[in-house]
């Protein structure tokens, strides 16, 4: 037998009514949590979200290459005076390397010469754009 039973209750107040305290028969609704201000990419204190929607919901900080990312935003966030795109170009080459080759060969990304081969091909690639 199908029941046709709504799911849920749809409730209509007016703006008075709104503001008014809850009638004791609502009182359970008062320890709802209340939806606050999201936080971004930093908490209160100043240290990282890495779980910020901003990040991918941390998707991208688990990322094959999210490591690379965190040295990279941690080295970008140290110092809000100095340029971002300045003061951190190896770890950004380094997770620019990496985000570039996720191909079959991801055991080799993490090998020394592979990442510096890397920053020789992104820094020619780099100088030859300024010129």
């Amino acid at each position: 037998m199908l029941s046709c039973v709504p799911k849920d209750e749809v409730l209509f107040m007016s703006l008075k009514e709104h503001s008014e305290p809850l009638a004791e028969n609502c009182s359970w609704m008062s320890s709802l949590t209340k939806f606050g201000k999201r936080i971004g990419p930093r908490f209160p204190d100043g240290s990282i979200n890495w779980q910020c929607p901003c990040m991918g919901g941390g998707s991208l900080v688990a990322h094959r290459c999210g490591h690379f990312f965190r040295q990279l935003y941690v080295c970008m966030s140290a110092d809000d005076k100095e340029d971002a795109t300045v003061k951190c170009p190896e770890e950004f080459l380094d997770w620019a390397a990496c985000m570039q080759n996720l191909s079959g060969q991801f055991p080799a990304l993490f090998s020394t010469d592979y990442v510096t081969k890397r920053r020789i091909e992104c820094s020619f690639q780099k100088n030859a754009e300024h010129k």
